[in-house]
């Protein structure tokens, strides 16, 4: 009895009370930070769910959202040709419960977002700017209008004209490479990237390598390639978004290792190019160049105030330059390639155009160029079925009227230029390889943000007219050497389609050539 008495009056003793509202305060502690936690959450989530109000879009999970649909394949791809048949303008998706997300699909919505200077998408950016940095690609406002201003002389017409040597250079290598094989199946996109680099390269720097014929890649090229994968991994695994994160990874150590051993080298040649520029002999030798780099106009320009280019400024132009323009000009080149293969009767027609545009010269000439108006017709067509960049984010920085719809600042905007081209809305029997849509006469009526395979507006690919003219010659060249051909099996299903910052295919896009007699 004595003892009980004992158990229960200790239980009351100070020392137990003070541990007992210790332990309270704890819990009660736990759940205030859990109820603060559920608050915000729900507050974030009625803010995103009025920023998207009104617009329609296809039922998601309640926690996923599309995740599941809105995939970086094939299969999202088909996701999104339905989702613009349904809504025709643009609808209204969910990546997750939180972040909400407006696509765009149809001239009339494209124009509004595409014809102002909102800055790009964030998340995808900011996975980039370690690898080029913050020059044209990422950065908005002032700093983009003084850089688009500097960088705009060296795309101008007089540039670009003595690039035909190098082009032909390039492709000659492919020519050569694949007449040693007489003929057969060949996978295009790993020749043709690898040529388009060759091309990027001494266009950019001056820079010449054997990449295209040599077993064994030049450092600094392999460099390139990785960190370009290591940002497309990234991209597709949301865990590894955040930089701290990512850091710790044995990836994200080899990504800042991969950047800071390019930016050495661009720096070194930079260097090297400016003390050049110092010499009078040296000078002379670059005025007698056949034509200028990337890297001699960059040196040499200044805005309004006398101001240059910083050395890291250059180095993010130059490595964007690379970076955004091979891939981007391998992948036109492909598909085009691809599609004429398809229809013989179009590579027929290309092909009597180019023989006529070469007459008896053995190289091409810039006026000529010109004169291939329905291989033009046909890379265009090719660029509708297959959007080089399938897609592009802009993070509104004001409040927008889309569609009838106010769309606040800060909500994430998606030009869907894959569905936008495929939109039956918009063009008639999308999926039909027609070139002759873009005949003088259709395309006078076509809206100016109906066909934007390198986009529209201010923020336009400023190295549009660089990309178009490689494509014209070096599938020119390639038609004139070799009939082009697929098999029913190497046809590439939408399922293969693999849409990363460039459209790809799963398996390769294969072909069968041989030499013309």
């Amino acid at each position: 009895m004595l003892q009980s008495v004992a158990e229960f009056v200790s239980q009351y003793s100070p020392q137990a009370g003070q541990q007992s509202l210790s332990s309270l305060a704890l819990v009660a502690a736990a759940i205030f930070c859990i109820v603060n936690v559920l608050v915000s959450l729900v507050r974030k989530r009625k803010l995103a769910v009025k920023s998207v109000d009104g617009i329609p879009g296809p039922k998601g999970h309640w926690l996923k959202g599309h995740l599941d649909y809105a995939r970086f394949d094939g299969g999202g791809l088909q996701f999104h040709e339905k989702c613009a048949l349904e809504f025709k303008t643009c609808y209204r998706l969910w990546f997750g419960p939180l972040k909400p997300l407006v696509v765009l699909c149809h001239p009339e919505t494209v124009k509004v977002i595409q014809s102002s200077n909102a800055p790009k998408e964030k998340l995808v950016y900011n996975l980039v700017r370690p690898f080029i940095g913050d020059g044209l690609v990422t950065s908005y406002g002032d700093k983009w209008f003084r850089m688009r201003r500097l960088l705009t002389p060296a795309f101008h017409f007089e540039i670009l004209k003595p690039y035909v040597r190098v082009f032909q250079e390039s492709t000659n290598v492919l020519l050569e490479k694949w007449s040693s094989q007489q003929s057969g199946e060949v996978e295009l996109f790993h020749h043709v990237s690898l040529m388009t680099l060759d091309s990027v390269l001494k266009c950019a720097l001056s820079y010449r390598t054997n990449c295209q014929t040599q077993k064994k890649q030049d450092p600094y090229i392999v460099t390139v390639y990785e960190a370009s994968n290591q940002i497309l991994n990234r991209l597709m695994n949301p865990l590894i978004h955040d930089d701290t994160i990512y850091k710790l990874t044995p990836d994200g150590r080899r990504f800042h290792k991969n950047c800071a051993f390019v930016h050495a080298k661009a720096v070194g040649i930079i260097k090297a190019r400016r003390k050049a520029l110092e010499d009078d002999e040296e000078m002379e030798k670059l005025r007698k160049k056949k034509h200028l780099d990337f890297l001699d106009i960059l040196l040499e320009a200044k805005d309004e105030n006398g101001s240059g280019l910083t050395d890291e400024e250059i180095v993010g132009e130059v490595v964007t330059f690379m970076f955004a323009g091979h891939d981007t000009t391998a992948s036109v080149i492909s598909w085009t390639l691809y599609n004429l293969a398809r229809f013989p009767e179009h590579q027929k027609k290309c092909l009597e155009e180019i023989e006529e545009a070469f007459g008896n010269d053995d190289e091409m000439e810039w006026k000529q160029l010109g004169k291939l108006k329905y291989l033009l017709m046909c890379i265009k067509e090719s660029c509708r079925l297959f959007a080089p960049v399938p897609i592009i984010s802009r993070t509104l920085d004001r409040t927008y009227e889309i569609d009838g719809h106010s769309v606040p600042e800060g909500t994430w905007v998606m030009t869907n230029i894959y569905a936008l081209h495929l939109n039956p809305h918009v063009w008639k029997d999308p999926k039909k390889f027609d070139p002759l849509r873009f005949t003088t006469e259709n395309a006078k009526d076509m809206s100016p943000y109906a066909f934007i395979p390198f986009s529209a507006g201010p923020r336009n690919c400023i190295g549009q007219n660089f990309a178009l003219m490689e494509v014209k010659l070096s599938v020119a060249l390639i038609i004139r050497k070799f009939k082009l051909s697929v098999n029913r099996d190497c046809c590439v299903p939408i399922d293969d389609l693999i849409p990363e910052l460039i459209l790809r295919a799963k398996n390769g896009i294969k072909v069968n050539i041989s030499p013309r007699t």
